[in-house]
């Protein structure tokens, strides 16, 4: 704040994207409550993700400078690798940083009978999917790391924190954080690696996926909570239906699904909640933050600096992707932890845009007439689309 009162922080030209995404997301999040006559929890919804909106500016305006956003993504690591050894103490000795006690969860659905210690954090990370989200967003994040620093020293220490980080996964028994991290360590990996070379570590990585899984991932993916879920994803859909235009209001969709559970899809759970109008923005952000990244790593000139930056966002593509295929199995569509990774995108398109231009940016990554909002509105219905027939497949087989 006091950079930006004696100038020496600029705010990001309002010819960005970014402005637009967001400023329409958190509109689009309070009008849908509005729109269904819920001005009490219009009001809270204003509260509740204004925060989170706040929290993106914050960041995105202060991470003007590739020497800021890495020492940024040093410390989110940092964070994350200390929650990643909370999980571990957790998990394997029933004590954690606090004294915390990890969760038992019955899982005599899978496997016959007994119980499965997860691990997690406090706060928002109090969840075992929260966590491993986290986690799994992180780790390509530390791999970047690993790549930037030639010390020998920073090398082992950021070792230490990947192999944490992965333990961290495991402690919490999270499936969809387990599959989320295959994901995203195999994204990082067919960034670094010829296609023959990946194909090689495809292979060795779905055999260690099928040896290595935690014990509810062992026990099947199909299963009674699994269709479940798949219940509760069309009772949502349904829900949308009524009000497709702005949903059923932020946060409101529990009241549509069999016994008040969660939707356990952050897709299904943006359209159903804040509808086309807000499911617009809300994957937009989604989708640009991967779509920015791929095209700008191609419009930097090479040096030391950019190479470096170029690396940051192949690991920033892959944690993105990791956390939406987490986001496929739970119900986090407005976590903070997504919107800090948009921030740390939205600043490194700043940053670029500083050098070529915001015009020439917005061009380079087709965002910068009607025609092309509207073919992200394309994209948009397109996603709903296949969302919606995933859900009926889904149903048949299931």
């Amino acid at each position: 704040m006091f950079e930006l009162v004696f100038g020496k922080l600029k705010l990001p030209s309002i010819r960005q994207p970014w402005w637009l995404i967001m400023t329409g997301l958190f509109i689009s999040i309070s009008v849908s409550n509005i729109a269904n006559f819920h001005f009490a929890e219009a009001v809270d919804a204003f509260s509740d993700f204004g925060k989170v909106y706040l929290t993106f500016i914050v960041i995105w305006v202060n991470l003007n400078s590739i020497k800021r956003i890495e020492i940024f993504t040093v410390l989110v690591v940092a964070m994350s690798s200390f929650i990643a050894l909370h999980c571990v103490l957790l998990h394997e000795t029933g004590r954690g940083f606090g004294n915390a006690e990890a969760l038992s969860r019955n899982i005599g659905d899978v496997r016959g009978s007994g119980n499965v210690i997860q691990a997690a954090f406090y706060g928002i990370f109090g969840d075992p999917n929260d966590a491993a989200q986290l986690l799994v967003l992180t780790l390509p994040l530390c791999f970047f790391m690993l790549i930037r620093f030639r010390n020998f020293l920073a090398r082992v220490i950021y070792s230490l924190k990947l192999i944490i980080l992965i333990l961290g996964v495991y402690a919490t028994e999270s499936r969809g954080g387990f599959i989320a991290m295959t994901i995203a360590i195999f994204v990082t990996f067919r960034s670094f690696f010829s296609i023959r070379s990946f194909i090689v570590i495809a292979v060795f990585g779905a055999v260690a996926f099928f040896a290595f899984a935690p014990a509810r991932l062992r026990g099947g993916v199909v299963d009674t909570s699994s269709s479940h879920r798949v219940d509760f994803w069309g009772e949502a859909t349904n829900a949308f239906k009524s009000n497709p235009l702005f949903g059923v209001g932020y946060r409101r969709v529990r009241e549509y699904t069999t016994g008040a559970k969660a939707v356990h899809n952050s897709f299904v759970q943006a359209y159903a909640e804040i509808g086309i109008l807000g499911y617009f923005f809300w994957i937009t952000a989604l989708i640009f933050a991967i779509y920015s990244m791929l095209r700008i790593s191609k419009a930097l000139p090479e040096s030391k600096q950019e190479t470096a930056l170029i690396v940051w966002m192949n690991c920033m593509i892959a944690g993105i992707v990791g956390s939406s295929a987490a986001g496929f199995f739970l119900s986090r569509a407005y976590v903070l932890p997504n919107y800090v990774l948009f921030a740390m995108t939205a600043a490194c398109y700043n940053v670029v845009s500083q050098t070529i231009g915001p015009v020439a940016t917005n061009q380079y990554c087709h965002i910068n007439t009607a025609l092309h909002w509207l073919s992200w509105f394309g994209l948009c219905i397109i996603n709903m689309i296949s969302i919606y027939l995933s859900i009926i497949f889904l149903n048949l087989v299931l």
